[in-house]
């Protein structure tokens, strides 16, 4: 019966630390658009968030057509 005891807690403590993941945002799958609303061509953007990942675009749109 200790045996099961022990199986038991070892379980848990399996559990309890796999439920402990990173507190980060993993991104997966994200699609990202920047419309150009400046008179200037768009070369390509870059965003960032608070944890450093990275998110881009080419420039596809002309000059001024943000507003379509």
């Amino acid at each position: 019966m200790a045996w099961l005891r022990s199986v038991l807690v070892v379980g848990l403590v399996v559990v309890a630390f796999s439920a402990c993941g990173k507190s980060e945002p993993v991104y997966g799958g994200i699609s990202v658009m920047g419309r150009n609303y400046l008179p200037y061509n768009m070369s390509g953007f870059t965003i960032a968030d608070a944890f450093g990942h990275k998110a881009g675009g080419g420039g596809d749109d002309p000059p001024g057509a943000g507003g379509r």
